[in-house]
């Protein structure tokens, strides 16, 4: 009986620590748990970014590249609408994986194999934007922030019920992680046509880009880190809308200068592509 109520006394201040611990997200403005500052980001990030250059250092594209110029100057003007300081920088890797993400302190990996199928800068654009925005909104550190109490939680509450752990991994997963998970990437989606829509990108091309992503993506929503792309382009459309009577078409091409030197790597990347 004394070990139940140590572990309700344990539970009960894990609960209270937590709630401490709400930060509110940029976007939505509502309370998420994150239970570290933007250093600790910035310092898994890098761990992470130096992990990965390790293993792909055979297949790093020179700087000099056309594949690296061009994400180099696309990225640095989406990153200058995001309100946040990091060490941003690029790294395209030569892989035909299709994949592109940015580590939380900033660090971008693009994969060749994304760059083979996109057809236009706006394309292109809203996959840069839409890695960039999960590192504005601290997306990695609320869903390990969550896992973490998650897991702590439960054992807790098994040894209160049960007096012994069972693996319940699996439960968890489906019924919390992966859920958050969908929601952490319709926002990202959301805040990346608003970055899109400063610089003058087309929001189209974030229709487009999804449309040819389907082919990569389970079949099942419920056994995945991401919506369906059906789900995301709906709330994309919607997205769009709303942006769209709110900005002129004089305003986005005033706003495309932004973008010019990216937009003329573009179009010579997409040249050289063509003939090989």
């Amino acid at each position: 009986m004394l070990y139940r109520r140590v572990l309700l006394g344990l539970g009960a201040a894990g609960v209270g620590t937590t709630s401490y611990f709400l930060d509110k997200s940029p976007l939505t403005g509502k309370r998420r748990l994150i239970l570290w500052g933007e250093n600790v980001d910035i310092y898994i990030g890098q761990i992470t970014s130096e992990n990965l250059h390790t293993q792909y250092k055979e297949r790093i594209l020179y700087e000099s590249s056309i594949e690296h110029q061009l994400v180099k100057y696309l990225s640095h003007s989406i990153v200058q609408e995001i309100p946040i300081k990091r060490d941003w920088n690029v790294t395209v890797i030569d892989d035909p994986s299709v994949n592109a993400f940015v580590t939380p302190d900033g660090s971008i990996f693009v994969f060749k194999g994304l760059l083979d199928i996109v057809d236009s800068i706006d394309e292109l654009g809203f996959i840069l934007a839409h890695e960039c925005s999960h590192v504005y909104l601290r997306h990695s550190a609320n869903q390990l922030s969550t896992r973490g109490i998650l897991s702590v939680i439960v054992m807790l509450f098994q040894l209160w019920l049960f007096g012994d752990i069972y693996n319940t991994s699996m439960a968890e997963n489906l019924l919390i992680i992966l859920p958050m998970s969908r929601k952490c990437e319709l926002e990202a989606d959301k805040y990346a046509l608003i970055l899109e829509s400063k610089l003058g990108l087309r929001l189209e091309g974030a229709s487009s880009m999804m449309s040819k992503l389907k082919k990569y993506e389970l079949r099942t929503e419920l056994l995945s880190t991401h919506p369906l792309s059906d789900h995301r382009v709906k709330e994309i459309i919607a997205t769009t809308m709303k942006l769209k009577d709110e900005t002129t078409p004089h305003d986005y091409e005033v706003l495309r200068l932004k973008i010019a030197v990216a937009t003329k790597l573009f179009e010579k990347y997409e040249k050289i592509r063509n003939k090989r």
